[in-house]
Order: C-alpha cells, then sequence, then structure tokens
C-alpha cells in the first residue's frame, strides 16, 4: 500500500471515529468543554467555540434521531479509540487543530470553511493544508512503527 492509500485511509478512519463518537448515547463520553477538544485554548477561542458548537447542536436535533437508533458494534469502538489516540501524534498543535476541525465537520452540520475562519481563524485552504500536514505525520508515525492501518467501516464513511 502506497503512502497516499495509507493517508485516504487514516482519514476516513478519523472520518469514522467521529461518526461513532457522535452515535454513542452515554453521556459523559464526549468532550465536557471545548478546551479538551484540544489543548491551549485562549478565552477568545473556547467562546467562539462555544457559538459554534451551539449552532450545531441546533441543526443537529432533527438528524440525532437517526444516528440514536444506530447500533454500535465493539469493532466499531475499538476502531473509534485507535483512531482518536492518532490525534495525539502530530507534533504541530496548529495542524492537530486542523485535522480535528476537519474530521468534526465531516460529521456535523456545520461547514468545515465556516469553522476554519471562525474557530480556527484561518481560511479553509490553509486550514485543509495544516489538516494534510497532520494526516501525513500520522502516516508518518504510522509506517515507522509498522503499525497495520485497519480498514474504516465504509457505511461509516460515506
Amino acid at each position: 500500500m502506497d503512502f497516499a492509500e495509507q493517508e485516504m485511509i487514516v482519514r476516513a478512519r478519523l472520518k469514522e471515529a467521529y461518526h461513532v463518537l457522535r452515535c454513542l448515547q452515554v453521556s459523559g463520553l464526549r468532550p465536557a468543554a471545548p478546551t479538551s477538544l484540544w489543548p491551549a485554548c485562549s478565552d477568545e477561542e473556547k467562546r467562539s467555540i462555544q457559538d459554534v458548537l451551539a449552532y450545531i447542536r441546533e441543526k443537529r436535533k432533527k438528524q440525532d434521531k437517526q444516528y440514536a437508533k444506530k447500533r454500535l458494534t465493539p469493532a466499531e469502538i475499538s476502531r473509534m479509540d485507535e483512531a482518536l489516540g492518532w490525534m495525539f501524534l502530530p507534533q504541530n498543535e496548529e495542524e492537530r487543530k486542523a485535522l480535528t476541525a476537519w474530521a468534526f465537520c465531516k460529521t456535523h452540520p456545520v461547514s468545515f470553511q465556516r469553522f476554519s475562519e471562525n474557530v480556527l481563524g484561518v481560511k479553509e485552504n490553509t486550514a485543509r493544508a495544516r489538516a494534510g500536514r497532520a494526516a501525513r505525520d500520522i502516516v508518518l508515525h504510522l509506517m515507522v512503527n509498522n503499525a497495520s492501518i485497519k480498514q474504516p467501516d465504509i457505511a461509516a464513511t460515506l
């Protein structure tokens, strides 16, 4: 498997992980505060993140019914745990934030452009470039450590 294919799999696995996280119906498992999404949030960033999350909560009300019906398998939860653990591999905090935002936006009703500009404070293209570098860092780390990357559940990544 070449590098580009592995990067696509890593991105699909992160998207799947955020989908599974969204489907979890147990309270207390989601990040309790905006600062738990990534380290070092300023007060202004916290307020901005809270505004975006409030907007998302409003839009999610209708969609949550479909997610509440989904039964998660142990394999899905295991893949989620593994993929979310990868988020600590990129050393650059801005790149890690961008990749987190990208995966989050793929499974929530908010545009990556809006999230990038309002929360990350950068243009969408910059955020996409940073997310790409973070994904490549993850792939490089996994390749160096000879870790095999499990394929995602295709249904969850659509």
